[in-house]
């Protein structure tokens, strides 16, 4: 675990001085936004090139990759949450400066793991008059138990949670010892999902609008592998998150499109039964096969 945040450190340091927006255009800026907030390692070549897959594949909206992270490294940038909500107001504060300036246009907002925090808190600061049009986090790093209700109501296609059992390191063993982005000593919803807050009808009700996908071995096609490190994937963007910042409106239907056979890898195809042989008729007398071992008594 030690040196993983070190690793991170390292590439935080590495790459910390490359701010470029390539994406962040006018033409671009017309039609949509996108804006990408990064995990607690902040920005790096794998977020980048994640942009970039996004840019490529269909979605000629904005896109801003956000870099929220502490300089101190990864590890303050988990567990200092008044900063990091300090930091959320900002975003949503640019966020509504830009839906001044281009009204009507689709705002997509996209968090991973650390990030998936921020980015909820982003959009539980905009209003409800001017909702953003999805919330898409990425394995994030929230207690399963975090209050979405917020949250839902202020996406007009409501929340999609992408979670993986097998991203027991970061998200399960991680968050146990050094905590969630909420403070929290347990598993994060990026691993097990989020959990309803209750079950008065209103929570119900909000919730219907949170649609969670869970990681399957089927997805390993993609280059998703179900670990904290494969989620950034360029064909799993391609095949999963692309549509959904697309995506004219959410709903159970759609989602179940989205994983079904479609895009998932063909399971392996069985060969093809052999044909029935066809009957000898009975006026055709079949051939005595007699065993070379047999004894035969002589008449």
């Amino acid at each position: 675990m030690r040196s993983l945040i070190f690793l991170l450190i390292v590439v935080s340091v590495l790459v910390g001085c490359n701010q470029s927006q390539p994406y962040l255009t006018d033409s671009r800026l017309d039609k949509g936004l996108v804006v990408f907030l990064t995990g607690i390692e902040g920005r790096t070549p794998v977020n980048q090139h994640l942009c970039k897959t996004i840019a490529e594949s269909g979605v000629d909206y904005a896109i801003k990759l956000e870099d929220w992270t502490s300089r101190w490294g990864p590890l303050p940038s988990l567990q200092n949450q008044p900063r990091n909500r300090e930091v959320a107001g900002d975003i949503a504060s640019w966020i509504r400066s830009y839906q001044i300036d281009y009204p009507d246009r689709p705002v997509v907002v996209i968090g991973q793991s650390g990030g998936g925090a921020v980015a909820t808190w982003v959009v539980e600061l905009l209003t409800k008059d001017d909702p953003v049009d999805g919330l898409i986090l990425l394995v994030p790093a929230l207690s399963p138990q975090y209050d979405l209700t917020s949250a839902l109501d202020r996406s007009r296609k409501g929340i999609v949670n992408t979670h993986s059992k097998l991203d027991f390191v970061i998200l399960g063993l991680g968050t146990k010892v050094f905590g969630s982005m909420d403070r929290k000593y347990t598993e994060s919803a990026g691993m097990v999902g989020f959990g309803l807050p209750s079950a008065e009808p209103d929570d119900v009700m909000a919730y219907s609008r949170l649609f969670q996908i869970a990681w399957d071995k089927r997805m390993i096609h993609t280059g998703y592998l179900g670990g904290h490190l494969t989620n950034s994937a360029p064909k799993f963007i391609k095949q999963f998150i692309v549509p959904l910042v697309l995506a004219p409106d959410w709903d159970q239907q759609f989602i179940d499109t989205l994983v079904g056979p479609k895009l998932l890898a063909p399971e392996k195809t069985k060969a093809p039964e052999k044909a029935p042989e066809a009957e000898v008729p009975q006026s055709v007398p079949q051939r005595l096969v007699i065993p070379p071992d047999a004894i035969i008594d002589p008449v």
